[in-house]
């Protein structure tokens, strides 16, 4: 005979008079077991529902909240605000009526890549008066130029010494200068270098791309 049988089997077995028969006792199941995900769950809120006169007011309960939110905001702005929030932010040019133009979205595009390859103190937000691009978390005002070599130089075309020009210009006035080379050929893109290092400018601009691949570790050439 089977050790383990059922209640009113062992019931009807032992009113007609047959032998006993041991039971082995089942383990007892947990609670958690035994009691359905969503009692278990309403069990548990009820448990750390507490009374009326012991709750604490709903602006005393948020306020900590609050506080450690603004403090991730502060800490990792581009987790806290989406990115594409923050590059339309960005891409607002304070110099034509906060309007969002092909080169002022490049413009964000290039800071928020030399942002977080660590080249430049972040988080970095527009320049209000529109003279600047960018102020990084330093205070330091930053301007993007690009010069280009796909155009004639009548018509706006890379001329050393115009870029030059600019550039003193943008130096005179206490701003570092972004230099967006992507469309600057090869040879273009080396003289602007040298004569930049024979200047000692070199100190005050960065590279774009060059410095968003290469990183923090990225030396200003």
């Amino acid at each position: 005979m089977p050790a383990c049988v059922p209640r009113l089997a062992l019931v009807a077995l032992l009113l007609m008079g047959a032998a006993p028969v041991t039971v082995e006792a089942r383990p007892r199941a947990r609670y958690h077991n035994r009691v359905p995900h969503r009692r278990w769950q309403r069990a548990r809120q009820a448990r750390l529902r507490l009374p009326g006169r012991f709750r604490r007011p709903r602006q005393l309960r948020a306020r900590p909240l609050e506080r450690r939110r603004s403090e991730r905001r502060a800490r990792r702005p581009d987790r806290s605000i989406s990115a594409l929030r923050r590059m339309v932010r960005l891409a607002r040019d304070p110099a034509h009526n906060n309007k969002i133009t092909t080169t002022s979205k490049r413009e964000a595009i290039v800071g928020v890549a030399l942002e977080r390859a660590g080249r430049l103190p972040g988080p970095i937000r527009r320049e209000k008066s529109g003279r600047s691009e960018f102020v990084d978390a330093a205070g330091r005002r930053w301007d993007v130029k690009a010069f280009r070599s796909d155009f004639a130089p009548a018509q706006g075309g890379f001329v050393l010494e115009r870029a030059l020009r600019k550039l003193r210009k943008q130096f005179t006035g206490g701003e570092g200068v972004i230099l967006d080379t992507t469309h600057l050929r090869g040879d273009h893109l080396r003289s602007l270098r040298r004569a930049i290092a024979r200047r000692g400018w070199d100190k005050n601009v960065l590279w774009y791309p060059q410095d968003a691949r290469h990183g923090a570790n990225a030396s200003i050439r």
